[in-house]
């Protein structure tokens, strides 16, 4: 369990298959080069979303806040729906 007023979460180059559930404060979500093959719900409050070299196949809903996504080398066939700015 992640503590509850936890802003940004740096978890790359760790070999994880999962995540357990963001808090709904999380500002910034790094968690590339991992063997992640799907991501949980993201919270609205996220700005940045770097999640690069995984294995996911989708995203998730993405926040409206979202400034930055980065998510290249995944086997992605499809994006979410992105932000308006």
């Amino acid at each position: 369990m992640l503590p509850p007023g936890l802003q940004n979460l740096e978890c790359y180059e760790n070999l994880l298959t999962i995540l357990p559930t963001l808090p709904p404060t999380l500002k910034k979500l790094y968690c590339q080069k991992n063997q992640l093959a799907n991501l949980p719900q993201l919270p609205s409050t996220l700005e940045f979303l770097i999640c690069n070299q995984n294995q996911l196949t989708n995203l998730p809903v993405l926040s409206p806040k979202l400034l930055s996504l980065q998510c290249q080398e995944n086997l992605l066939t499809t994006l979410p729906t992105l932000p308006q700015f």
